[in-house]
């Protein structure tokens, strides 16, 4: 049914430990923001678990509008893992301009660590001019993050700027590896950036035995890369 902001799940709390598994969020109409699993609210959270999931089938019933959309959004946690999840088949009409987000990871506490593996997000799809991605991992105070054995495939942007498979802010000790990330499409004649991998600061990084293919941005004139 129809909405201004959706939650499939919220999970404001403030808790040791923290499980979201095994839940289904499915065929969805909302016209501003939706959250198909949201995580933290500003709340500490020492250990969370997030597994198991499914978001998929979200639809816009407005062909105008600027929320996000975002499939699974965690922020406030010390520790998470995060794996087995998966994201798929979102579709916005013409004239939306909102961001469309697979995972949105708001960083964590100092010290803190995150594992994200196992998980797919599949047909990100906008008539819109909204940004597509994959996985957008913020700057923040993670000292260790893991990325390792997730699918990112079938984004579609038919205005927006850019499409990015993984995008990660800044970070201390991060490994991305053996990620098939692969089918990005934009097709906007504006300046544009098409990554499967984006990275753009922070130390330590290591990016191994990734698999990345199928990019196209066939009306720009700006770049496409794997990785930056």
């Amino acid at each position: 049914f129809p909405v201004t902001i959706g939650f499939g799940i919220y999970a404001g709390v403030s808790s040791k430990t923290l499980y979201v598994r095994h839940n289904k969020f499915l065929n969805n109409t909302v016209n501003g923001t939706v959250y198909g699993v949201y995580v933290g609210a500003g709340n500490t959270i020492t250990n969370a678990f997030v597994h198991n999931n499914i978001v998929q089938g979200s639809r816009r019933s407005s062909a105008t509008g600027s929320g996000t959309y975002n499939g699974i959004y965690m922020t406030g946690y010390l520790t998470a893992q995060v794996y087995n999840n998966r994201v798929s088949d979102v579709f916005s009409k013409a004239g939306h301009t909102g961001s469309h987000y697979g995972y949105y990871d708001f960083a964590s506490g100092a010290g803190g660590s995150l594992n994200f593996y196992n998980n797919t997000i599949d047909s990100i799809y906008t008539r819109g001019t909204g940004v597509v991605w994959g996985a957008y991992f913020s700057n923040g105070a993670t000292t260790n993050r893991n990325i390792y054995s997730n699918k990112v495939t079938r984004l579609y942007s038919q205005g927006g700027l850019s499409g990015y498979g993984l995008y990660l802010g800044s970070g201390d000790t991060t490994h991305i590896y053996k990620n098939e990330i692969s089918q990005i499409r934009l097709d906007s004649a504006r300046s544009l950036t098409v990554a499967g991998i984006y990275l753009v600061s922070g130390a330590g990084y290591r990016v191994y035995n990734n698999m990345l293919h199928d990019y196209s941005a066939p009306n720009a004139f700006a770049s496409a890369n794997n990785a930056s």
